[in-house]
């Protein structure tokens, strides 16, 4: 019962509503001393549904395959980040270079 927190007295009442609510899928094993599958047991609360079960089998499946893809947008985006920010230093490191003015040659004509 410390497993499922709660405690002794709510958990013989659970028990109890469980046997009227379906009175043959349980019965008490006196020498164990515990509650065990009855004869004619059958699923009231969660009944077996295999197109249910494929159906969360595929959702698992996309839901990791998602996971996966949002991985490897985040790892893309990083990627760009990093090379933007490169591109970014250069842009920078180019502007602060100093250019100098030299006169190399002057051409003079006239028009005449």
């Amino acid at each position: 019962m410390a497993a499922f927190g709660i405690s002794i007295n709510q958990a013989s009442a659970d028990l109890n509503r469980y046997h009227g609510t379906a009175p043959g899928n349980m019965v008490h094993d006196k020498s164990a001393r515990t509650y065990v599958r009855g004869n004619r047991f059958e699923h009231l609360i969660l009944k077996p549904d295999p197109a249910r079960y494929l159906f969360r089998l595929r959702l698992k499946k996309l839901e990791r395959q998602q996971r996966r893809q949002r991985q490897e947008i985040f790892r893309i985006e990083d990627e760009i980040i990093e090379k933007r920010d490169q591109l970014i230093d250069q842009l920078e490191q180019r502007q602060a270079q100093r250019t100098q003015v030299e006169t190399l040659f002057t051409i003079r004509w006239a028009v005449g």
